[in-house]
């Protein structure tokens, strides 16, 4: 007669049963995100980047004093990018918020005032755009919001 099986089963315990289940599963998934660690909002290099803000922020009155602010377009899956000036150096940071494995960094430096960029291969979605570039020996950064809807 030790053999619970359902007609001798009060409903005590099966209260206790479905307790004993609920909080298996709630601890189960807190593990899972513990053990999961992709908070996506979170920089990794922070603190770095905070002593360098000083520079960033100098870089980014440099576009508003010299009137450097480039024109961004996206026009049949192509970014293109035009410059005041004539004569850039930098680097281009496409940063993906949702996947840090998406995030691509193009270096580029030519003598024309306009940059060229095929979107074929980038997801469609939300992306941040990261300019870092100098011209005529001044530094310059420019950020901006993009969205892909290829």
């Amino acid at each position: 007669m030790g053999i619970i099986t359902e007609n001798n089963m009060n409903w005590g315990i099966k209260i206790i049963i479905t307790l004993a289940l609920f909080i298996a599963v709630i601890v189960s998934f807190g593990v899972y995100m513990v053990s999961n660690n992709t908070d996506t909002l979170e920089i990794g290099d922070y603190y770095e980047q905070g002593l360098q803000y000083d520079e960033v922020y100098r870089r980014r009155q440099n576009v508003r004093q010299h009137e450097a602010l480039p024109r961004i377009t996206i026009a049949a899956d192509t970014l293109t990018i035009q410059f005041v000036q004539p004569g850039n150096k930098g680097q281009l940071l496409l940063r993906r918020p949702s996947d840090q494995a998406q995030d691509v960094v193009i270096p580029f430096d030519f003598a024309d005032r306009l940059l060229r960029l095929p979107m074929q291969a980038f997801s469609r979605g939300a992306w941040e755009l990261q300019l870092e570039w100098e011209a005529a020996g001044i530094p310059y950064q420019f950020e901006k919001q993009l969205f892909l809807s290829k």
